[in-house]
C-alpha cells in the first residue's frame, strides 16, 4: 500500500471565535415568527489556513467562516484585514461560508428592523477577528505534509421536489441528481502532529429553519467539532455544489437533528482523514518473525519528500443575465411588505407574522435579484483556483451551484484531488442548470443568471483549472 500523499510546504492555522450577541436578527427564514437570535445553541467561528512555499508568489490564505455567506459588501474591509495581518496579498486570499442558515443576518437579506443596532459592531468584531486568525496562522506556520482522501455520507438529497400539481418546492426528492462523496485534505506537521483538514461537502445548511431562534453552525459546525476533537489541529468546512442539494432531513427547531446530521458527516469524513498518510511511502513486507504461526511483518518507509507549489489563479466570466426588471417598483413593494412586516410583529399574532415575513422576504429577494440583473448586460463572476502541486486544487466560486455543476467540474478537473467551494468571496446568487431554468422553482425564481450561463461558467472554470494546471506541472 502506497500513500497518496501531496507534499511539503510551510501551514499554520488560527481560530476565532465570531458568535454574535444574542438579540442580534436572525431573519433567515420567511416564515419564522421571531425576528431576533433568542439563544447561542453552538459558538461560531472562523478558521484561517495560511499556506507557503517560500516563494515570493507562493503565499496563500484561506478563511472559513460561519456565516450564510461572505456578502460582497463585507469582502473588501475582511480581505484587507487579512492581507494586513498576514502579509498575503489580497487576490490570494479566499473567504468562504459554510452556508448556515441559523446564523445572524448582517447582509442585505434582512427585512427585519429588531436588533439592527449590533449588526455594525458585530461585523467590525468579525473584521478584527479575521485578523486575528490570520496573524496567528501565519505567525504559527511550520514545514507540513499534505494528504487527502475521499469517501461518502447520505445525509444529503436532491431537493428540487415537483408536486403533483406541477409546482416545484423546496424538499426531497430521491431520484434527482446529488453528490454524496466528500473529500478530506489533511496537514501534518513534521512530527506528524496534526495542523489542520479541510472538508468538503455539498448540502444545505438548512436544517435548523424557521421553528429555531438560537444561533448554530447547523451540520457543519459538528462535523467539524468532531474531526478536531478525535483529530487534533482546527478542521474548515467547504460548502459544494449544493444550489439544488439539502438535507433529508431539515426545515424544523429540533436541534438534535442538525446534531446528529453533523455527527454522521463527521464520524464518516474522521475514518476517512484518519487513513491519510501526509508522508510518501509505502506498507513494505520486512521479515518472518516464528511465534505460534509464523508472522508476515510489514513495517511503514517513508518515501522522498517533493515539496509542494502553491499557486493562486483568478478569473472573472462574464456569464448571461435574466431579462431585466424595473427596480423602483420592486423597491416600493419591498418598503411597503417591509412596514407591514413591522406593524405585523407589533399584533403578535404569530401566523399573520408569519405571512407577513414571507412576503417581505420574497419582495426583497425580487429587489436584489433586480439589482444584480441590471440592464440585463453579461454579469461579471469572479472565480479562483489554489493549487497545491500539480495533483490537488481548491475551486471557489461566488455562487449556489447546482450539483450537475459540481459532477462537470470534479469530472473535468484536471487535478485528481478536486475540492469546490461555493459561496466565496462575495455572494452572487444561484446558478440553475438550464433544464432548472425551463421547470421553475426558487432558485429559478431568484437567480439573476439566464439560459446558458451554467454551460458557460462550466467551461469557463474548466479553462481556469487547465491554466492553472499547466502553471504547476
Amino acid at each position: 500500500m502506497k500513500a497518496p500523499a501531496l507534499g511539503t510546504l510551510r501551514c499554520g492555522v488560527g481560530r476565532a471565535d465570531m458568535t454574535p450577541p444574542v438579540g442580534i436578527p436572525h431573519a433567515n427564514w420567511g416564515a419564522a415568527k421571531h425576528e431576533v437570535a433568542a439563544g447561542i445553541d453552538h459558538p461560531l467561528v472562523l478558521t484561517a489556513l495560511y499556506l507557503d512555499d517560500g516563494s515570493p508568489e507562493g503565499t496563500a490564505l484561506w478563511v472559513d467562516f460561519d456565516l450564510m455567506a461572505v456578502m460582497p459588501e463585507q469582502d473588501p474591509p475582511w480581505r484587507s484585514a487579512a492581507a494586513e495581518a498576514s502579509g498575503v496579498p489580497p487576490e490570494r486570499i479566499f473567504l468562504s461560508g459554510t452556508h448556515t442558515h441559523s446564523g445572524p443576518s448582517v447582509g442585505l437579506y434582512s427585512w427585519v428592523q429588531a436588533g439592527r443596532d449590533l449588526v455594525a459592531p458585530y461585523v467590525a468584531a468579525v473584521q478584527q477577528a479575521v485578523a486575528q486568525a490570520a496573524q496567528h496562522a501565519k505567525r504559527t506556520a511550520r514545514e507540513a505534509h499534505a494528504g487527502w482522501g475521499k469517501g461518502a455520507c447520505a445525509i444529503n438529497v436532491n431537493r428540487r421536489q415537483v408536486l403533483p400539481d406541477g409546482r416545484v418546492v423546496v424538499g426531497n426528492n430521491p431520484d434527482g441528481m446529488v453528490d454524496r462523496e466528500f473529500r478530506v485534505l489533511r496537514f501534518d506537521g513534521a512530527k506528524g502532529e496534526p495542523i489542520a483538514a479541510v472538508l468538503q461537502y455539498a448540502c444545505h445548511p438548512t436544517i435548523m429553519a424557521h421553528e429555531n431562534d438560537k444561533i448554530t453552525p447547523d451540520y457543519p459546525g459538528i462535523a467539524r467539532a468532531l474531526l478536531e476533537k478525535e483529530l487534533g489541529g482546527h478542521a474548515l468546512f467547504l460548502q459544494g455544489a449544493t444550489g439544488n442539494v439539502g438535507p433529508i432531513e431539515g426545515f424544523t427547531g429540533d436541534r438534535a437533528v442538525y446534531r446528529r446530521a453533523g455527527t454522521q458527516l463527521g464520524a464518516a469524513a474522521l475514518s476517512v482523514a484518519a487513513g491519510i498518510r501526509t508522508r510518501p511511502g509505502e506498507l513494505a513486507f520486512k521479515e518472518v518473525v516464528p511465534s505460534g504461526a509464523d508472522l508476515g511483518v510489514f513495517r511503514w518507509t517513508d518515501g522522498e519528500e517533493q515539496p509542494l507549489k502553491v499557486r493562486v489563479l483568478r478569473k472573472e466570466l462574464r456569464l448571461p443575465a435574466s431579462k431585466p426588471l424595473e427596480i423602483a417598483p420592486l423597491k416600493a413593494e419591498a418598503d411597503r411588505l417591509g412596514a407591514e412586516f413591522q406593524q405585523t410583529v407589533k399584533s403578535g399574532d404569530g401566523p399573520a407574522i408569519r405571512a407577513a415575513g414571507m412576503r417581505a422576504k420574497r419582495a426583497l429577494i425580487q429587489l436584489r435579484r433586480a439589482e444584480r440583473i441590471g440592464d440585463g448586460s453579461p454579469l461579471a463572476v469572479p472565480v479562483g483556483a489554489l493549487a497545491l502541486g500539480s495533483e490537488c486544487v481548491i475551486f471557489s466560486a461566488p455562487l449556489e451551484l447546482f450539483a450537475e455543476t459540481g459532477f462537470a467540474l470534479k469530472e473535468g478537473s484536471p487535478f485528481p484531488a478536486f475540492f469546490l467551494a461555493g459561496y466565496t468571496d462575495g455572494y452572487r446568487g444561484y446558478l440553475p442548470t438550464d433544464e432548472a431554468l425551463s421547470v421553475g422553482g426558487y432558485e429559478v425564481e431568484t437567480t439573476p443568471y439566464g439560459p446558458g450561463a451554467a454551460a458557460a461558467f462550466d467551461r469557463g472554470a474548466l479553462d481556469v483549472l487547465k491554466e492553472l494546471k499547466a502553471k504547476v506541472s
